[in-house]
């Protein structure tokens, strides 16, 4: 069975009459500044500066040519834009699913300061550190903002459930039992038991960092997220916790509407 043909539709919002960028989400066609994709995606800037043959429009300068946006819906698109085109200029506000979808694009886009105000956002929310774990990992976010939640794991009494250990996957949970029996060798037990009182900080975070092959000097800059603590709760987060991180400096300026022309 064929998937009915979709009229294409231009964006009410990311249709935007100065914008000489033209992408193609699904049927929805946008036009935006190149301005913000040049500046900070990798993969765009390489796209739109490679050499095209003569005579050869550049790729995504009209409708006829837009660039296709894949592995990614209008939905989950107008989120990515609406980091750039944020009427509120320094303030962000978005759930902890929403912050997801942004990651996901900002990481395959290679987008790397949205790919931070993304993990700030989700370290804001109420994410539990399991959740967390399997969201950074999915996305190969740096493996330096892994240390502070794998500590919470290590540190606390409880070793991981079993509903836990499903959502982390084999590989993860049996390197935080393999951590967790370590930091516990001296009292014989690597399951339920508090951490040997001469044990400090930097001993756990040293652990972690030389299991997930992580520099020390970032592992320790790392802190818990602000909104997790070590009571997990494994269940998805509700679409109605809205999350709120003020930026300054250049991510504040991806919010203006880009260049006048």
């Amino acid at each position: 069975m064929t998937t009915p043909f979709k009229q294409l539709q231009q964006h009410p919002e990311y249709y935007i009459s100065g914008g000489d960028l033209h992408l193609l989400a699904g049927n929805i066609q946008y036009r935006v500044h190149s301005y913000f994709f040049e500046r900070d995606s990798d993969y765009f800037k390489h796209k739109l500066n490679a050499p095209a043959p003569p005579n050869a429009p550049r790729p995504g300068s009209s409708d006829t040519n837009a660039i296709v946006i894949k592995n990614a819906g209008p939905t989950e698109f107008e989120k990515l834009l609406w980091v750039f085109y944020n009427p509120k200029y320094s303030l962000y506000e978005a759930t902890s699913s929403e912050w997801i979808t942004i990651l996901k694009l900002a990481c395959e886009y290679k987008f790397h300061e949205v790919k931070l105000l993304a993990i700030r956002g989700l370290e804001m929310g109420n994410l539990s550190i399991v959740k967390l774990i399997y969201v950074y990992e999915l996305y190969e976010v740096d493996r330096s903002y892994l240390v502070p939640l794998y500590a919470v794991l290590c540190k606390r009494e409880e070793c991981p459930t079993e509903e836990e250990t499903t959502i982390l996957g084999i590989k993860t949970a049996l390197l935080i039992f393999r951590l967790r029996e370590m930091l516990r060798s001296q009292l014989g037990d690597g399951s339920k038991s508090p951490l040997p009182p001469n044990l400090d900080e930097d001993d756990i975070t040293r652990a972690i960092c030389a299991s997930l092959g992580v520099n020390h000097s970032l592992g320790a800059k790392k802190t818990p997220p602000y909104g997790s603590g070590q009571n997990v709760n494994t269940q998805f987060p509700s679409q109605d916790d809205k999350v709120q991180v003020q930026v300054t400096g250049q991510l504040s300026d991806q919010t203006l509407t880009g260049p006048s022309n």
